[in-house]
């Protein structure tokens, strides 16, 4: 896989992440987002540990949560993107 597909995939998985989490109750995600943060991040410093530092892999993982919470409000609020 190419870094450019490693990245689409990746916005893939946030956008179905964002769409499972779309209205959900309020606090219901925060606990399955945490627990997400800490199995990738941890599968993460396996794979590419060797290429990236623990701290640069956490930043990526900490990022990604983010964009699911962020986009997670943009479907809820209809944003671009909802079909």
């Amino acid at each position: 896989m190419t870094p450019p597909e490693f990245v689409t995939r990746c916005e893939a998985a946030i956008d179905q992440m964002a769409l499972l989490y779309a209205h959900s109750q309020a606090g219901a995600m925060e606990p399955h987002l945490a627990r997400f943060k800490e199995i990738v991040t941890v599968q993460w410093i396996a794979t590419f540990g060797e290429y990236l530092s623990h701290d640069e892999i956490r930043e990526v993982v900490a990022y990604m949560v983010g964009r699911i919470q962020a986009r997670r409000r943009e479907i809820e609020a209809g944003g671009a993107g909802t079909a």
